[in-house]
């Protein structure tokens, strides 16, 4: 799990500047997905969260929420993301790597003895636009509760139109 963190964070601190020089507005994301626990079934996903950039280098933080279910039970999850764009904020599609945290807390019928525990991942993604302020955002992530996670976002940019 190491050697791909380091390797996507070398790709990400060698891109040219040129590709990274462009500020970006904040994003309100909704998702939808597919989460696996080992111990566990299958769950369904859902939930939101706020991307916010600061500089002009395409990193940004991202609180989430999401909302992990089976029939027995719902597994709810705060995290806080550390994002970074790997292209242009302008272009049609823009790959995006991640790396977070967080915490679970289980519901339902057969909750576990431990009802809360700890949540780590990290993952990749790709905006495409779909207008001049909303695009879709499939992304793919692997960790710690959950251990694989897909989802699809949508998202819309907050900023200007043309942006």
């Amino acid at each position: 799990m190491v050697r791909p963190l380091l390797a996507a964070c070398t790709v990400a601190a060698l891109l040219p500047p040129v590709l990274q020089g462009q500020s970006r507005p904040d994003e309100v994301r909704f998702h939808v997905g597919t989460a696996t626990f080992f111990e566990a079934r299958q769950h369904v996903t859902a939930g939101g969260a706020y991307r916010l950039y600061f500089g002009k280098r395409g990193w940004g933080i991202e609180p989430e929420f999401s909302a992990m279910f089976v029939p027995d039970h719902t597994d709810n999850m705060a995290a806080l993301s550390v994002v970074k764009d790997l292209s242009r904020p302008t272009a049609k599609r823009v790959w995006y790597m991640l790396m977070g945290g967080g915490m679970n807390y289980q519901t339902g019928r057969t909750r576990s003895s431990r009802p809360y525990w700890g949540a780590l991942a990290w993952g990749l993604g790709m905006k495409a636009r779909v207008g001049r302020r909303w695009y879709v955002a499939p992304q793919v992530r692997i960790g710690v509760e959950p251990n694989f996670r897909f989802s699809v976002f949508l998202g819309r940019r907050m900023g200007k139109a043309g942006q």
